[in-house]
């Protein structure tokens, strides 16, 4: 459980190095670079899942839209939500909801710790927090 008075907003310097992050990350989805995202990820994040499996989890999805809300920090961690909207392909269907991108420095530099959990059929997706489109 996350306590409000373990959450504050973030600095604006660190809010503009995770909106980038966040923005690559999205931007290579989009364009179906998915080992581009993989290298956002910190190394606490590539241990969580492999390479092959990660590219593997994404490929069968395309983003459509990635818009940043609010980004807040939680002791040493950046918790950036956003509206993701993506599409699968097996069954074919449009999925939209908030996500939260928890970020981690890793060797000086913001890294996305957080891994959105495989799509699974019936293109349910397992967000942060037990929430799911549509429910």
């Amino acid at each position: 459980m996350v306590y409000a008075s373990e959450i504050t907003k973030v600095a604006e310097e660190d809010q503009q190095e995770c909106q980038l992050l966040v923005d690559e990350f999205c931007g290579a989805w989009m364009n179906g670079q998915y080992e581009s995202m993989y290298h956002a990820l910190s190394k606490s994040g590539m241990g969580k899942m492999d390479k092959d499996k990660f590219i593997g989890t994404y490929k069968g999805s395309k983003l459509i839209d990635c818009s940043l809300k609010e980004a807040l920090t939680k002791g040493d961690n950046v918790l950036v939500k956003a509206n993701l909207k993506f599409q699968t392909e097996v069954p074919p269907r449009i999925i939209s909801g908030l996500h939260t991108f928890n970020m981690e420095r890793d060797e000086g530099d913001w890294k996305i710790k957080y891994i959105m959990p495989p799509i699974k059929a019936p293109a349910r997706l397992n967000l942060p927090g037990g929430s799911h489109p549509g429910e």
